[in-house]
């Protein structure tokens, strides 16, 4: 009698054990949906976007705007914040995998090792104008570029010239830079509540 007692009472502990466990995955399960839930709530929304032909797309070339796209690509500007495209992007070196590559210096194209970075400039200085962000600094170039209309290019050397902008809104705002393989991108985005969801 004393062993049926106690291989009862080891039975019943056993589905009690399950019941908690059970409880505790539905608990889990439960905190992980409402997370996602909450993720879920909040989306990317372009704010504005640029693009400019890759009219010269040598490999030197295409190598530098690549280069220089993902050292932007993904930074977050928060209100009030400023973005500098030569702090971001720092000195164009070969360490850093930059190539010699045609740059326009007074009105002549000549070879140069970062070449091609003035596009990325050109192009994230275009979004962030049609963003209505306040800009601090931009400097033409020495003659037009082709890829950029009159007064919509932006270059950059640097320790010399910089583009820089602040973040005049109220948002955290996300800039992004890429190619692909056609033209060079630029967009600025915000989160936003996903009124779909």
């Amino acid at each position: 009698m004393k062993i049926f007692i106690a291989v009862l009472l080891l039975l019943l502990a056993g589905c009690a054990q399950k019941t908690a466990d059970n409880t505790r995955g539905e608990v889990r399960r439960a905190a992980v949906t409402a997370e996602k839930k909450d993720e879920e709530k909040y989306i990317d929304v372009t704010v504005s976007q640029a693009s400019t032909p890759l009219l010269d797309d040598s490999a030197s070339r295409v190598e530098n705007i690549n280069i220089a796209c993902g050292a932007i690509n993904g930074l977050a500007l928060y209100p009030g914040g400023s973005f500098s495209f030569n702090e971001a992007v720092g000195r164009r070196t070969e360490e850093k995998g930059y190539r010699d590559a045609p740059v326009l210096v007074d009105g002549h194209k000549e070879q140069g090792c970062g070449g091609g970075v003035c596009q990325v400039s050109s192009t994230i200085y275009m979004a962030a104008l049609d963003a209505g962000l306040s800009i601090d600094e931009r400097h033409a170039h020495s003659d037009g570029v082709a890829y950029a209309p009159k007064g919509r290019d932006a270059t950059v050397v640097f320790g010399e010239k910089d583009l820089a902008f602040t973040n005049n809104t109220n948002e955290v705002l996300t800039l992004h830079a890429w190619t692909d393989g056609e033209n060079v991108f630029a967009s600025v985005t915000k989160k936003a509540l996903d009124k779909s969801a």
